[in-house]
Order: structure tokens, then C-alpha cells, then sequence
């Protein structure tokens, strides 16, 4: 009996090929993904190092450089003004529902930046300090403000914010020379209503290397069960 042989497999080597080649491009990508991630949290471990009186006095130029999710700890300098604040509705810290109140820091060169003054459960207003200093310290981490597709557009007709959006809120409130982040205080010359203070994540997540396993992992899956299937016990001529 002689067995015919079997045509070359093409459409199977080319698929197969082309499977483990975006494998293992999507498992050097979670690479990537993995070295930026170290770096960042090389950067924010450097940045939480620092004692407060080791913070620099930021400026405006400090502040504006900021990109992706890069943090920057120091002190600012300038006057609060309690009459444009902005309650940031459905915030979550240990389960429970507040809202992050943003007052406006006026900064020393006219610059404004929205400051981070703490948590509540409500959305009322701060009411200004009975003893306002001319100038007030602040000090805390500047950071970009982010959100996902999930979180609820802003109403500011209802004055409802969800999302941190600085533009929109200057905007609304008529602020000028507003600056993208936001600054999370850890400290104040005074406290606003003793509020808890937001904390800024320190420590990032990062499964990048699981990923880049698991990628790896599927394109040898892959590649074995093309030779199991193409390649092994191959019909002999008798």
C-alpha cells in the first residue's frame, strides 16, 4: 500500500507564522509597557523619598511640563479663592462615596491652579478661613487629572462635575491662565474644615510581565499544536 503524500500545508504555515509573530509583538509591547512602568515608579518612589523640607517651590513652568502620568512633589505659594470651588462628585476611598473639593490657588505670577483641599461626604462649599494669611503654603504633589470612559459628563448648569476636566471647569467659572494638573495637598498653612486629605497612589499597578508571559506562552502553544498537527508521524511510503 502506498500512502500519497499529503499537499504542503500553506494556508496553516502562513496563519500560524502570522499567529506567533502579533504574539510575540504583543508580548514585547507588555515589555515596553513593563520598562515604562518600572521607570514611573522609579520617578514617584524618588518623589515620595523627599522630606517636606526637601520639596522645591514650584513654578508655573514646573507645573506645565508635567506629561502622562508623571507626579511632581513641592511647594506652591499663593491665595485661595474660595469663591469659585468645585466639588468633584463620585470619588470612591475605602468604599464609601465623597467628593473631592477643588479650590483655586492664585498663584504669585497670576497663574491659577486647581488645589486638591480634601474629601467629604457632601458637595457643600468650604467656608473662607475667619483669618485669611496674604499669602498661603501649600504643600503636595502635582498631577494630570485623568478619567475613563465611564465616568458621567459634567452638568455644569446643574453644577454636577464627574470629571476633572480643568479646561471646562475655568471655563465655567471664568478663570484665566489655569493650569492642566491638579495639586493634591498633604499640607496647608490651615486645615479646610479638617478635612482628610486625598492621597495620591504611590504604588502602581503592574502585571506587564505576566502579560509578556502569557504572549509568549501562546505563541509556543501555537507553534507546537501546528507541528503536532502538520508535522508529526507524517504518512511513510511502504
Amino acid at each position: 500500500m502506498i500512502n500519497i503524500p499529503r499537499p504542503f500545508p500553506w494556508i496553516a504555515t502562513l496563519c500560524t507564522i502570522a499567529g506567533v509573530v502579533v504574539l510575540c509583538a504583543l508580548g514585547n509591547w507588555q515589555l515596553d509597557r513593563l520598562l515604562w512602568k518600572n521607570t514611573l515608579q522609579a520617578s514617584l518612589d524618588q518623589e515620595f523619598s523627599l522630606t517636606q523640607e526637601q520639596l522645591p517651590l514650584l513654578t508655573s513652568n514646573d507645573l506645565s511640563d508635567l506629561k502622562g502620568a508623571t507626579l511632581k512633589r513641592g511647594v506652591l505659594k499663593g491665595q485661595f479663592d474660595f469663591s469659585h470651588q468645585i466639588a468633584l462628585q463620585g470619588q470612591v476611598i475605602d468604599g464609601k462615596s465623597v467628593s473631592y473639593q477643588l479650590v483655586p490657588l492664585v498663584l504669585e505670577d497670576k497663574n491659577t491652579i486647581f488645589v486638591v483641599a480634601g474629601y467629604q461626604p457632601g458637595a457643600d462649599e468650604l467656608a473662607p478661613p475667619l483669618t485669611r494669611a496674604r499669602i498661603d503654603k501649600v504643600i503636595g504633589s502635582a498631577k494630570l487629572p485623568e478619567w475613563n470612559r465611564f465616568t458621567p459628563p459634567n452638568d455644569p448648569a446643574r453644577n454636577m462635575w464627574f470629571r476633572p476636566d480643568t479646561k471646562e471647569m475655568a471655563s465655567t467659572l471664568g478663570l484665566s491662565n489655569v493650569l492642566p494638573p491638579l495639586f493634591y495637598a498633604e499640607w496647608t498653612g490651615y486645615k479646610f474644615d479638617a478635612l482628610p486629605s486625598v492621597q495620591v497612589q504611590r504604588k502602581l499597578r503592574n502585571d506587564h510581565q505576566s502579560y509578556a508571559y502569557f504572549w509568549y506562552t501562546m505563541a509556543f502553544v501555537l507553534a507546537a499544536i501546528y507541528l503536532i498537527r502538520f508535522w508529526r508521524n507524517k504518512p511513510q511510503a511502504s
